[in-house]
């Protein structure tokens, strides 16, 4: 009795596993978002762990890609750190200006004012505790530049100030220190110390804010 052969099954023809999508972007895949993404993730960096503590390394591994990577979107560590930096003080002084023009009482517009630049740095709490504590490291150029900017500030508060005292509706006696007041006025220090507190949100915050500065101006 002759039996009847079965037909070999066709080959399956072998194909590599299809990789993750992880590792894909560690082996080169464009990064979502590109240099903002590295930026964003490099802030947090350096606000957790100073920008001394922070390498490329950390970043990569923040953002789950290879450190060599990272060059396609940025030039160095450094870069970052001026960028980051310098678009937050351009921010806060774009804040600060948006605030004044709310209203024309100087009274009033240095409520605002603080209320503005409150809500910018509550925003950016990351990027000002880079600014705060490591702009002494950013480059020659970006220094310059952040000086200027810091100048714009300190002007914008001298205005306000100086056409609130003419009016006679300020009595600092000490314009001067006013405005330095007024420009430190939500740091860190002061978040850290009143965001413990379960019932102030961003806005009770800024209001908060925003009364401490009149009170401060208008003292008899």
């Amino acid at each position: 009795m002759t039996g009847r052969r079965r037909g070999r099954a066709p080959a399956t023809q072998w194909s590599p596993p299809k990789p993750s999508a992880d590792s894909e972007t560690r082996r080169g895949r464009p990064l979502a978002g590109g240099a903002e993404r590295v930026r964003e993730a490099a802030t947090v960096l350096f606000a957790r762990q100073g920008y001394s503590g922070t390498n490329m390394k950390d970043i990569g591994h923040e953002l789950r890609v290879q450190a060599p990577s990272l060059y396609n979107y940025v030039d160095s560590k450094q870069q970052i750190l001026d960028e980051v930096v310098l678009s937050y003080a351009l921010g806060l002084r774009d804040a600060l200006a948006s605030g004044l023009s709310l209203a024309d009482d100087p009274v009033e517009r240095a409520r605002r004012g603080v209320e503005e630049q409150s809500r910018y740095k509550l925003g950016h709490h990351d990027a000002m505790v880079v600014a705060e504590r490591d702009a002494i490291h950013v480059s020659e150029p970006v220094a310059r530049r952040l000086g200027e900017c810091h100048d714009e500030i300190r002007e914008l508060w001298a205005g306000v100030i100086a056409r609130g005292i003419d009016e006679k509706r300020m009595s600092t006696p000490h314009a001067e220190i006013a405005v330095e007041i007024l420009i430190d006025l939500a740091n860190p220090r002061q978040i850290r110390a009143l965001a413990a507190r379960e019932d102030m949100s961003v806005s009770k915050l800024a209001y908060g804010f925003g009364d401490s500065a009149v009170q401060l101006l208008t003292a008899p």
